[in-house]
This record gives C-alpha cells, sequence and structure tokens, in this order.
C-alpha cells in the first residue's frame, strides 16, 4: 500500500511493453493491434491510462499539442513535395523491431531513418 506523500516511480517504456496489457508480442512494433477491425490477442479499446505517451494529468507534456502539430505538418510538406519515397539501397534493411534504439527522454532509432525521394 502507498502512503500518503510517499514517492511512486513508473517506467512509461516498461509499461508500454507489459503483455497483460498488450499481449505475448507487446514487445513487437505492431501498429495494427490498435484496429478495432483487427483480431488480437487483447483489446486496446478502453486501455486508457495504460498508454501514455505523453504522460497524463497534472504531469502531461507541455509540449504535447507542438509536437504533435509539428509532426503532422513535416508530413503533409513531405507528402506534397516528392511523390517517390524508398528505402535507401546503399543501407541494410533492418526487421522492424531489431534497430538500436537510444533511450533518454523519448524512445528514437539510434542510426536515424534513411530514405531516397524523389519529386
Amino acid at each position: 500500500m502507498v502512503k500518503k506523500g510517499e514517492p511512486v516511480g513508473y517506467c512509461v517504456y516498461a509499461m508500454h511493453r507489459r503483455k497483460d496489457l498488450y499481449g505475448s508480442d507487446a514487445e513487437k512494433f505492431r501498429p495494427e493491434r490498435w484496429d478495432p477491425n483487427e483480431e488480437n490477442e487483447v483489446s486496446l479499446k478502453n486501455i486508457g491510462w495504460g498508454f501514455l505517451p505523453f504522460n497524463g494529468g497534472p504531469r502531461v507534456c507541455l509540449g504535447q499539442e507542438f509536437a504533435l502539430l509539428e509532426a503532422s505538418y513535416v508530413i503533409v510538406r513531405l507528402l506534397q513535395t516528392f511523390k517517390d519515397f524508398e528505402h535507401d539501397p546503399m543501407r541494410e534493411i533492418v526487421e522492424v523491431g531489431q534497430e538500436r534504439q537510444d533511450v533518454t527522454l523519448v524512445l528514437a532509432s539510434a542510426d536515424g531513418c534513411h530514405i531516397r525521394v524523389r519529386s
């Protein structure tokens, strides 16, 4: 039992990989797990506080709206500017989930995302 005033810590990285919340393949990058029309081992319909990409409550990320706006803008501008996107053939294809990760305040690919674009 947590007593009043007692500090509580948690790890969002670990929480987002809980098999009881996300299924036995929780470690895998599988975006279709969020599709309500897909048959999944676990329903994420009422995941609630089990998914905290920007934290929540009084500790919610102040930059959440800006980050989502900025990402949306960049994606739309890329799609408007370039007609073709492909993997850089000079780079090895690494299976999703097997790439090197850089874990700091956020999770990112340690090697970046190397693509070729054509306008």
